[in-house]
């Protein structure tokens, strides 16, 4: 049969036999009484029969009959729908509970992607496996939702499944098409039964659930371009665009109102239309036609391209955000079902919905998931290199403005006055960033620093909005050091098992971060809150632990031998002993903690003396630091929870042992500093020495450990960005530009492109504005500090938090002063988890925000939101055609060059783009073209030395040795100190 009689042969059939067969359930739900009954918020006048799934379900397994051979493939689709038609009609009959009908749905979901039909967008199988488990749940569940008011499932049904048929067979894929349009003739059969007033028959969940389900299936299994990849989940979400939205809304209004989203009730998008529309037929007509205004642009944007993809996905978020603004406001505000009259004799009469924002309500499971979500994102980052790339935190951007755009417009939330400044500083360094482009040489480099700040600013601001009390406070802070933990566990086994070799670079830890002062960084955000744990809790066991695992992590601190964990540790420790109540049992704590650290320093020392040249750590040495850690962490936790259990049983007497426990600390305290100094001889010579090697950028005088070493590079790096900030003291040199001058002024030959410093960074590249746009967010946070060290005389809860989230946020201020990890994402959004459980909870809450001015703060948001959302959207799209074209290179130019142009569409500023044009151009042997694409790359940034030494690069390979040796001059006058470039010139010159 040819390919369009099998698509008509579908539809037909399928409207026939669901037309035939509805007459048929209907008589049956009559002889077994299977009707739904009006009660509560239902508000149909009389009992309506069920069993309209089991119509839509029959003439769509007539059209399965056309699949042919292909129906092996697509056989999970319709054996899941059968599935899960007998699952919703056992809930029409018996009124299931929810777990039973989720569970089935995630068991449909998991054979979707067992059998290839699933999403396919991440790297590994975990994450395309959650997304399909998300999305078949969503979507079902979406569908059972809009199923409130006749024809609306239907029609809607109707309009997606044609065009995923129209999608379908675009791409060729003709078995798919025949199962959509057999969905659609099914349920244009239907309607003229249940689109009627009143309706003959309801879909029902036996309706509902499989026609969810079809939908889901059919839009994962759509033969998209290979290299599609989110951008098939967002034509998705077009495709299905008016469940999506009333499933928002609904949650939204919902949670607004103090309810369970669980709840029933007349605040759907159905209902709230029918106040203004009218009928049911008008509701669901409009809604079909929006839906399929919808579709068209899906299809039209598949054919257009990535880019249109986005920018589709980004207009239809923006206005389905002021739709639920809008629907949300006083005038389309949803009729409760207290107040909605009904004339059935079970109906119950309901008291009026009120809000139980700022009731003491504790946090809901909802709250708790993405608290803790984010939480471990963060702690898992180092596996994916903190999420370091923009391919990588630009999508996660983007998730967190729109999680931050509903969150604004639903959540009941009055922060208290320094989560706002701090949040407005976050925001203001984003804009300010942003500016910067406007003067920056490289405006690729100042979009992606500000975009970074975005990152950090929507971060900063869900979490605020999120942390309505301690509790979930709490929970974001244990999470994210639970993980760090777990991780350093997996290290510890690497190192037992003796494959732990490949964590280290040069004899210190260096992965799975990948970066060493960033990985000791890391594991330095996990020891605070555990040392909090111990100071805190009542249980011995759970004290020791909580010593045990601190010990643990500073420990494997030592195995990076970074030297900016030193003033961290010292700092933070200092502070949180003189500011925050508790300061006997903390000292002590810190005491016991670096005894244990002491203990076994020898055989960490030990794998860092045993390298010498390449040669990495022997797994002896490995296995004997990783035994001598776990031991050191093992008995310095049972000597903590031997003290705790021994001065509780003290009972009154223990506490006269507190007030006197001060004395032998400040004496231990006391005789360490003594030691410490005769160890050093003269320490004053020593101090001045190390001082000297800093400032001349000296090597390390001490092979043997280099934590009190002052050699090294960073004076240099400092010294340039102090210059940049003495020139331009106003606005800087733009947002990323440290390398600007950098590369002209330095006195090392070290390669670096920030100078490792969170606040020269931002002083030199933003100058004085930035600066104190900075200043404010960390006094926005001292000050929270200080409210959590105030409460903590009489609060213990507010004392552990003061401890865990203060000492955190210190560590990672003190080590990024003298590094970058503020530009490591996944590091930095654990110091923003303590930074806002420091400025939080909430000061009150709010049922809603009503008036002007809630109206004005929405819109302010939604236009922040969309703005960045646009600039992170077409930088993370950029940077990915970038990623694929490099893939491409090496295999098909061609391809690299067409994905190198659709980069330069997005950004045109990205010197990347035109490099690997470039590269593609000489492959293909076109030299002119590759040397035109490096010089519209020197015309965007004149003063990048790497553009200059690739045009010498290629004037080498066409023998002309004349402009090779002026492209070499020029780059090396920008790179004074490259010796690269210096001999590259010199063979020029002989060439000559």
């Amino acid at each position: 049969m040819p390919d369009e009689a099998r698509l008509i042969a579908a539809f037909v059939l399928a409207l026939g036999a669901a037309f035939a067969v509805t007459p048929i359930a209907i008589a049956v739900a009559g002889r077994t009484d299977f009707h739904d009954r009006p009660s509560g918020y239902k508000a149909h006048a009389r009992p309506t029969p069920y069993l309209g799934g089991a119509a839509v379900l029959g003439g769509f397994l007539v059209a399965a009959v056309l699949l042919g051979g292909e129906f092996a493939r697509l056989s999970p689709i319709v054996a899941c729908t059968c599935g899960l038609w007998a699952v919703g009609t056992l809930d029409d009959r018996r009124g299931l509970p929810a777990w039973p009908r989720v569970a089935a749905e995630c068991g449909a979901a998991f054979v979707l992607w067992n059998a290839g039909l699933g999403w396919d967008v991440f790297p590994g199988g975990a994450g395309d496996l959650a997304l399909t488990l998300l999305w078949v749940v969503g979507l079902v569940n979406a569908f059972n939702l809009i199923d409130n008011i006749d024809g609306a499932a239907a029609t809607l049904a109707t309009v997606t499944s044609t065009a995923i048929g129209v999608l379908a067979l675009i791409e060729g894929d003709i078995p798919l098409a025949v199962l959509t349009f057999g969905l659609a003739g099914a349920c244009v059969g239907f309607l003229p039964y249940n689109l009627t007033s009143p309706a003959r028959i309801f879909l029902g969940d036996g309706g509902s659930l499989p026609i969810g389900f079809v939908l889901a299936a059919t839009l994962m299994a759509l033969p998209m371009a290979p290299d599609l990849g989110f951008e098939h989940v967002l034509v998705a979400i077009l495709l299905a665009g008016v469940p999506v939205l009333d499933t928002a809304l609904v949650a939204i209004s919902r949670r607004r109102a103090g309810l369970s989203i669980m709840t029933a009730g007349r605040d759907h998008l159905t209902h709230r239309l029918q106040t203004r529309l009218g009928g049911a037929r008008t509701v669901a007509l409009t809604l079909g036609v929006v839906q399929a205004g919808m579709a068209a642009i899906a299809i039209g944007a598949v054919q257009l391209g990535r880019g249109s993809i986005v920018a589709a996905w980004s207009i239809w978020f923006v206005v389905a955000t002021a739709a639920v603004v809008l629907l949300e406001s006083r005038s389309w505000a949803p009729v409760r079902e207290s107040s909605f009259p009904s004339t059935a004799p079970l109906a119950v009469e309901r008291p009026p919905i009120r809000s139980t924002a700022g009731t003491g309500q504790g946090p809901s499971l909802v709250e708790m998931v993405l608290i803790a979500f984010i939480a471990v994102s963060c702690g898992l980052s180092p596996f994916l290199y903190g999420f370091y790339d923009v391919s990588v935190w630009g999508p996660i951007a983007l998730g967190l403005l729109a999680a931050l755009l509903g969150l604004a417009i639903a959540r009941p939330a009055v922060p208290r006055r320094p989560a706002l400044i701090a949040a407005g500083a976050l925001a203001g360094l984003w804009l300010w960033a942003l500016f910067s482009i406007g003067w920056a040489e490289s405006a690729d480099q100042a979009l992606t620093e500000a975009n970074r700040w975005l990152l950090y600013a929507a971060l900063f601001a869900v979490l605020v909005l999120l942390l309505k009390d301690d509790r979930l406070g709490m929970l974001v802070i244990g999470a994210g050091a639970a993980v760090i933990l777990a991780l350093g566990a997996y290290v510890a086994i690497r190192m037992l098992a003796g494959s732990g070799e490949e964590l280290f670079l040069g004899g210190r830890l260096n992965e799975p971060l990948g970066y060493i002062n960033g990985q000791a960084g890391y594991l330095l955000l996990g020891i605070w809150p555990l040392l909090a744990l111990a100071e805190r809790a009542r249980h011995p066991l759970l004290a020791g632990g909580g010593l045990a695992g601190a010990t643990f992590l500073g420990s494997l601190v030592l195995l990076c031998q970074t030297r900016a964990v030193v003033p961290a540790v010292l700092l933070s420790a200092l502070l949180l002993v003189v500011a925050v109540p508790g300061r006997t049992r903390r000292g002590w704590a810190l005491v016991v903690a670096g005894v244990g650290v002491a203990a076994c320093i020898g055989p960490i020392l030990d794998v860092y003396d045993s390298v010498r040249g390449s040669r990495p750590p022997q797994d002896s040495e490995l296995q004997t630091a990783a035994l001598a850690i776990l031991l050191a962490a093992g008995a310095a936790g049972v000597l903590w929870a031997a003290a705790t259990a021994w001065v509780a049983r003290m009972g009154t007497r223990g506490a006269s042992v507190r007030r006197v426990a001060w004395v032998p600390l400040a004496l231990a305290a006391l005789v360490s500093l003594v030691v410490a100094a005769a160890a050093l001889d003269d320490p004053v010579d020593r101090v001045r020495a190390e001082y000297n090697a800093f400032t001349q950028l000296a090597g390390e005088s001490d092979d043997s450990s280099r934590f009190a070493a002052g050699g090294g590079n960073r004076y240099d790096y400092w010294r340039v960005a102090a210059g940049q900030f003495a020139d331009n003291p106003i606005r800087g040199v733009g947002a990323g530009n440290f390398d600007s001058t950098y590369f002209v002024e330095r006195r090392t030959s070290e390669n670096i492109r920030q100078p490792h410093s969170l606040e020269l960074q931002t002083l030199g590249e933003l100058g004085i504005v930035g600066g104190l746009l900075l200043a404010a967010f960390l006094v926005a946070i001292a000050l929270g500090f200080a409210r959590r060290a105030r409460e903590a005389a009489s609060d213990p809860r507010a004392r552990g938090l003061a401890v865990a989230a203060g000492g955190t946020l210190v560590v990672w201020l003190v080590h990024t002063s003298v590094d970058w990890l503020h530009l490591i994402p996944g590091l930095t959004g654990i110091a923003l988890c303590s930074a806002a459980v420091l400025v939080g909870p909430w000061a009150r809450s709010r049922a809603t925000r009503a008036g002007k001015t809630g109206v004005a703060i929405v819109a302010v948001c939604g236009l922040v939101v969309l703005v960045g959302a646009v600039l992170v959207g077409r930088a993370a799209l950029a940077d990915r055609y970038l990623n694929e074209g490099r893939d491409a290179l090496a295999i098909e130019p061609a391809e690299a060059i067409a994905k190198a142009k659709d980069s330069q569409r997005l950004n045109d500023e990205s010197l990347q783009a035109y490099y690997l044009e470039s590269a593609a151009w000489a492959r293909l042997g076109d030299y002119p073209r590759a040397r035109a694409a490096l010089t519209e790359a020197t015309r965007r940034e004149p003063h990048d030395f790497i553009t200059w030494a690739l045009l010498g690069d290629l004037a080498t390979r066409r023998a002309e040795d004349a402009q090779a040796l002026a492209d070499y001059r020029r780059a090396l006058a920008l790179n004074p100190r490259n010796r690269a470039l210096a001999e590259a010139r010199r063979r020029a010159r002989a060439r000559l």
